[in-house]
């Protein structure tokens, strides 16, 4: 990280590291904060941010079956891209 000087504003590698070690320790409202300030330059992170998002989810308030099937779609939509 030290090369790239810090984690950016796109849901590069380091951002989505740093949002899931968040997640991993507790602090979801930080993760999500850090997912919501994120600034998506490739329709990629928008699906990565949308997946994240369900992840900050507490289980006592999981995600509305809107949110999964939205998620889904975007991510289909991805992996069944031909590649370039």
């Amino acid at each position: 990280m030290a090369a790239h000087r810090g984690i950016g504003n796109r849901l590069l590698d380091g951002r989505q590291i740093k949002i899931m070690s968040l997640m991993e320790a507790g602090l979801t409202d930080e993760a999500t904060a850090m997912i919501d300030s994120s600034v998506p330059a490739e329709p990629w992170e928008h699906t990565v941010a949308a997946l994240l998002r369900i992840s900050c989810r507490p289980a006592t308030s999981p995600a509305s079956q809107q949110e999964l099937d939205r998620a889904v779609r975007e991510t289909l939509a991805l992996v069944m891209q031909p590649d370039r």
